[in-house]
């Protein structure tokens, strides 16, 4: 064999077998190398959309991608990622800046008009145009790593109005070495994008339908606070097929458990408001790069990249995830609280495994201690990018708290900080808290002001009206800090520092609010699971083959079975079948399973069965109240049932034995051990060798 391989015929015969294989490609195509289908006329498209160039922050910055390329990086990824989940067809670049030119002298950073101009021009013909914002971006060496975060919005055409936000932050895989920053910026780019895009799929606007029509400008539509409908949110009027004509605006004025009060303002020419309607909700953030009223812009630091560039490092929020809006009123004596205004940090949020609700917690700064500060207001939303105001204030936690349970209930907390402002001595801080439930009817907007981060505030009213968390509806939450004014801020007016001087004049206390924190990921509070079978007290489960059957709730997609004889469910105590993923609803879910093993189970004995369930979407999943839920579900109430025969024993190590495995009793096997197995074959392949060679 090895001088056949050596001579120099059979190498001109394996040069002629290689020609023929590769002569059909490269001569004559045939029909299984043509291009694929989903790179020429990709299918089921559903509308067209335009991306424009991301707009990158002022202290984000790159040694070997400029700004101008950074941003136009970040766009080409998301055009990736829209492709990729068959919903979009992205007009291509040319056309979109051929037509930009014709428009406006802006090309880079179109205004709105000019983007609905754009979308509408005869070359384009979009449905929806995506902008975006390098929020944050940084690079590491140890090890090699990029980081970016990204804002991205969708506005649609139609209604001028954007419909969908996310604010979503990715890296590149970690790498070993010495690696060009600008190749792992790249990476993170497209990393991020492709979450982005995931994640406004998950994140669907509210819809819902008009139900009557109370007078000529006014509607009642038929999702209320339970759906996570607020006060003072705006809802697009649309109607026809795939919703193509654009109706007006309607924006709540009163709500209910389940349904809600709008005022409508009609577009010319719409022909006026009809029964069955369609409404979808408007995205309540600031558009990017529009900094919202009465915020101010976060300062910056700037850190050394490393792998191969440096990098800016961005500091603070972007001004559209700021405080929008916020009402000033009650202000006394004016100044800056330095780290009194720091943001809230470690926001997060997860559905609470008791089911119905959602538990919030944050981390509390070593900069304050317990009784400097006097509590917290919860803002809550049904977008990632949402300005935190007294609009969206859901309650009011005092003292040094660091968690919250956002549970069902309507109800009022009316927080009342007021200063006993004597000169003599130094004034008291009195706060006075007053719930009161809400029994029925329509449920009152939240009232009163915030007062200004930072801003030193004598006195403060605020009434922070709390409904149930949506069930099934992914949730954002944030979070205000309120702390007593450090003791080393002079009265306005005075020229001097601290409280020395000035005839024994002394400073009165107040309060200071913290900038608004990063807004925490989704949570979907979850309704228990409801068991169906085996039924409650059965006593005829045979393990040999059951089956498991529930009800499915809303909002979740992966459930999980487990089965004890402890009705604590230990982990060291029970079954725990593999993760289930199920995005049914409306129908029976089972799952079936074949010689069950359950510790300790036999028959007479009382075995519990539970369901538990949770959103692949949300990044933190469900956990307890008091302790840590470490299954990570909400669960089912447990049900119990018993055997109608001895379940089996949990299988045995299998055992190999040899030919001879019996002993000279013909009884008990006999294992071979494993050297002399090992012995035995070798010798049986040699004499098989001898046997072929005589």
């Amino acid at each position: 064999m090895r001088r056949i391989r050596q001579s120099r015929w059979s190498r001109w015969l394996a040069c002629v077998v290689v020609m023929a294989f590769l002569a059909p490609t490269t001569f004559f195509p045939v029909p299984w190398m043509r291009t694929a289908f989903a790179q020429t006329a990709p299918p089921n498209r559903v509308g067209r959309a335009v991306v424009l160039d991301f707009e990158v922050k002022e202290d984000v910055h790159a040694t070997r991608l400029t700004e101008l390329a950074l941003g136009r990086h970040a766009a080409n990824a998301l055009t990736l990622a829209l492709s990729a989940i068959g919903r979009y067809e992205v007009v291509p670049r040319s056309d979109v800046e051929d037509a930009l030119r014709s428009i406006s002298d802006n090309v880079l950073s179109p205004n709105k008009a000019t983007q609905l101009k754009l979308a509408s021009w005869p070359t384009v013909r979009a449905q929806s145009v995506f902008t975006g914002r390098i929020v944050e971006l940084k690079v590491g060496d140890q090890p090699a790593q990029a980081q970016v975060t990204l804002e991205v919005l969708e506005r649609d055409v139609l209604t001028g109005e954007f419909v969908n936000a996310v604010r979503v932050t990715d890296a590149s895989l970690p790498k070993l070495g010495r690696v060009r920053g600008d190749k792992l910026i790249l990476e993170a780019l497209h990393r991020a994008a492709y979450r982005a895009v995931n994640e406004m799929q998950a994140r669907r606007p509210l819809q819902g339908h008009i139900t009557q029509l109370p007078a000529a400008d006014t509607v009642l539509i038929n999702i209320g606070a339970h759906q996570g409908v607020q006060i003072g949110q705006r809802f697009a009027v649309l109607r026809g097929t795939d919703d193509a004509q654009f109706i007006g605006v309607a924006e709540v004025t009163q709500l209910s458990r389940d349904s809600a009060v709008a005022h409508v303002a009609p577009v010319e020419g719409s022909g006026g408001l009809r029964l069955g309607d369609r409404v979808r909700q408007i995205y309540a953030g600031a558009p990017v790069g529009v900094p919202p009223t009465g915020s101010g812009t976060g300062g910056g630091r700037t850190d050394g990249g490393g792998g191969g560039g440096g990098i800016g490092q961005a500091g603070g929020f972007v001004a559209g995830l700021l405080l929008l809006g916020l009402l000033v009123g009650g202000i006394g004596r004016s100044q800056k609280g330095g780290a009194s205004a720091a943001a809230v940090e470690n926001v997060s949020a997860a559905a609470a495994s008791v089911g119905n609700g959602n538990l919030v917690r944050w981390s509390q700064s070593g900069a304050f201690s317990s009784v400097d500060i006097v509590g917290y207001f919860i803002h809550r939303s049904n977008f990632p990018g949402f300005a935190p105001s007294v609009v969206n204030t859901i309650d009011f936690v005092p003292g040094p708290q660091r968690q919250y349970l956002d549970a069902p209930g309507d109800y009022e907390t009316e927080v009342d900080i007021t200063v006993d402002d004597d000169q003599t001595e130094m004034g008291r801080l009195q706060l006075d808290i007053t719930v009161t439930p809400i029994t029925g009817g329509t449920i009152p907007p939240s009232t009163g002001n915030l007062p200004p981060p930072g801003v030193k505030t004598e006195d403060m009213t605020v009434t922070a009206v709390h409904t149930g968390p949506a069930v099934g509806v992914q949730q954002f939450y944030a979070v205000t800090r309120i702390v007593r004014a450090p003791r080393d801020l002079p009265p306005s007016g005075t020229t001097g520092g601290g409280t020395g001087g000035g005839g024994g004049q002394t400073i009165p206390p107040g309060v200071i609010a913290s900038r608004a924190g990063g807004v925490s990921g989704g949570a979907t509070a979850l309704a228990p699971v409801v068991l169906i079978s085996p039924p409650a007290g059965s006593a005829d489960v045979a393990f040999q083959n059951v089956t498991f059957e529930w009800q499915p709730t809303i909002g979740a997609d992966e459930y999980q079975i487990q089965v004890s004889v402890d009705p604590s469910f230990p982990p060291n105590n029970r079954f725990a079948s593999q993760v289930i993923r199920d995005t049914r609803q409306g129908v029976t879910l089972s799952q079936t399973f074949t010689n069950l093993i359950v510790p300790g189970a036999a028959l007479n004995i009382a075995i519990y069965w539970r369901v538990g369930a949770r959103n692949s979407r949300d990044p933190v999943r469900p956990q307890g109240i008091t302790t840590s839920n470490d299954d990570g579900f909400v669960f089912s109430l447990p049900q119990t049932f018993s055997l109608r025969e001895q379940p089996p024993q949990p299988p045995q190590r299998q055992r190999t034995l040899s030919a001879d495995g019996l002993n000279a009793d013909g009884g008990t096997p006999h294992v071979t051990p494993r050297k002399e197995r090992k012995n035995h074959d070798q010798l049986h392949r040699r004499e098989n060798r001898r046997d072929r060679k005589r």
